[in-house]
């Protein structure tokens, strides 16, 4: 009887992305492994027939590649979607027995590395961005939920996740990837509790690029001397970046008028001053 495992690959749902089975954990597509490219809606199925895999161990690693396409994209003037090009390919990993592969899980499974406790990532990824544990694995497009939908956009477009994910996660990639979703998460929320999620887009869109910009280059200035030891300073410091970062934008991002593509640039001219 043929047995397959499911996977559904999200940012929006993106067609055309590679999904496999790592069977030699090398985080390599091999010829001898199954993988399939997804269609609408983001999904397919890898078979897995004959593989002896215990489905509940099962996890996915997703290229999304030139050419694959996110299907929020696709419009009445762009009917077949805007492709991914060469600069802004990245990739997803899904969690052990699951069928999803999104940005929040790739989140998790950078949190518990290569034998950490998923459960406790989960906890801890869920803490960190402000959301409830159970959204950590759900399909956010289809229950609706608008926040974790831009959040994700957000945490793609600013290039928070790594996107190369075969090598192993660094300090300092790690310490990007948390820090900058907690604030972009914080910014989405607080618009969203403020009712102007839509109205100021362009504002949520420009406090997290000039978050993600400030934190990336303070990191890789100082990656030489980051370590354990030092994390929790690294922390403390960027945790200042983020908050002088937010203060530029929170007239804009609170303010309940229209908000002006003007009005974005003056503020990221005073967040680069």
């Amino acid at each position: 009887t043929p047995t397959y495992q499911n996977i559904t690959v999200i940012d929006g749902y993106i067609r055309g992305a590679i999904a496999y089975i790592d069977l030699n954990d090398n985080k390599q597509l091999d010829s001898d492994e199954p993988w399939i490219e997804t269609g609408a809606n983001g999904f397919g199925k890898i078979e897995t027939t004959s593989l002896g895999l215990v489905p509940e161990d099962i996890k996915v690693i997703v290229n999304v590649p030139t050419g694959a396409v996110d299907e929020s994209t696709i419009s009445s003037e762009n009917p077949e979607g805007i492709a991914i090009t060469e600069e802004s390919a990245f990739q997803l990993l899904s969690l052990p027995g699951e069928s999803l592969a999104t940005p929040l899980t790739t989140l998790v499974s950078m949190s518990a590395g290569n034998n950490g406790d998923i459960v406790e990532a989960k906890a801890e990824v869920a803490e960190n961005l402000g959301i409830n544990i159970e959204d950590v694995s759900a399909d956010y497009l289809e229950a609706g939920n608008e926040v974790l939908t831009v959040l994700t956009e957000l945490i793609i477009a600013n290039q928070v996740i790594p996107q190369d994910l075969t090598s192993e996660i660094t300090p300092a990639q790690l310490l990007v990837a948390t820090t900058i979703s907690s604030q972009i998460s914080k910014v989405v929320q607080e618009a969203n509790e403020n009712g102007v999620l839509d109205a100021n887009n362009n504002a949520i869109r420009a406090a997290s690029a000039a978050t993600a910009t400030a934190v990336i280059r303070f990191v890789d200035e100082n990656s030489a001397t980051l370590s354990d030891e030092s994390g929790n300073d690294f922390v403390a410091i960027i945790e200042q970046v983020n908050r002088v970062s937010y203060n530029s934008f929170e007239t804009l991002l609170t303010s309940t008028e229209e908000v002006s593509e003007e009005d974005d640039s003056e503020e990221e001219s005073d967040e680069e001053l």
